[in-house]
Parts: structure tokens; sequence; C-alpha cells
């Protein structure tokens, strides 16, 4: 060791810190992005539809016209009944809103709000499906990671209610301390 000055050390403990830092870097693969999504998200998780009813016979319930279409796949699917009650001077509608016993079977929650009947009901499970993309952010040291989820086990309220079965998402990531984490 004798004849080795300051800098040859200070040169190795360098070149040191700079194979560990290397060694210490992960790549963020997709298979690794997934394994953060699922445990940060814990799937699967509940898909949830809501609608109004009526809160007795002679009290009913008026649909907007865009939402008419899922109330008769509903009353289609034998999952409510609705029957019309009275159509107003400026020509709104108002229905007898009911569930049916297959309806029932769905009905998670049951409230009110604002002076309406909502029922909050499963439409099905929401489960990751797979990574899109990876891409690392320019500015910082994160990456943007864009994945889709999708509904599976779908009820029959589902399949009357759900317009898209899978939804793009993103995440952020970044490397902290040597483990990935959602930034």
């Amino acid at each position: 060791m004798r004849g080795r000055g300051l800098g040859f050390y200070l040169n190795a403990l360098m070149i040191f810190l700079v194979l560990l830092n290397i060694g210490c870097s992960e790549n963020l693969t997709n298979e690794k992005a997934k394994k953060i999504i699922i445990s940060e998200t814990k799937y699967p998780l509940k898909k949830i539809g809501s609608f109004e009813i009526s809160q007795s016979p002679d009290q009913g319930v008026m649909i907007a016209k865009d939402k008419m279409p899922d109330y008769i796949k509903m009353m289609a699917n034998k999952l409510i009944l609705l029957n019309i009650l009275s159509v107003s001077r400026d020509g709104s509608e108002y229905y007898d809103v009911k569930l049916t016993d297959e309806g029932n079977k769905f009905v998670l929650q049951k409230r009110e709000v604002e002076g309406k009947f909502i029922i909050e009901v499963l439409l099905g499970e929401i489960i990751f499906d797979k990574i899109i993309s990876i891409r690392k952010d320019p500015n910082k040291d994160v990456y943007k990671v864009t994945y889709l989820e999708e509904i599976g086990r779908i009820t029959p309220f589902g399949t009357c209610l759900i317009n898209q079965p899978t939804y793009e998402k993103t995440i952020s990531l970044v490397l902290h301390n040597g483990k990935w984490q959602k930034d």
C-alpha cells in the first residue's frame, strides 16, 4: 500500500461509488410496473353505478332524455319496473321506477340525496389488464406508466349501464432509495 497517494484512493472510491450506483439503479420493466400498480390499487375494485328510483308509487321520477335508454335496458333485462305516471305542462315525463327481485340482488346501497332516492348497484369488478407504455419525464426522474383497467364479472346492471369495458389510466413512478414507488 506504500507509494500510493491520496489521489489513488479517491479515484478508487469514486469508481466504487459509480459502480454501486449503477448496480442499485433498476430499470422500470412492465412486470415491475404491473406489481406496483396492482399493490397500490388493491385490485379487484368494485365498479358501481347509480340511478334514481321512486320513493313511493305516487312520487314519480323525472328521467332525462339521455338517461332514458339506460332505464329501458334495465327494464328489458327485468331489473326494474318502469311505468309512466304523468306528463307535465312542459312535456316532462314522470315515471314510477321500482327494483325487481332480480334487481335487488345487486343493490349495494340506498340513499336519499336532495330529495331523490338513489340506488347504488354493482356493475362488475375492475381489474388490471395490461401496461400500454412507460415513458420517462424529461424534466424529472419520474416515469409515467400508462395502463388499461378492464371491467370483468359484469353483472346484469353492468350489461345495461357500462358503455366502455376498458379504461386507460396513468400513474407516476419514481425510484427512491432503490425502490420503485408512486410519485
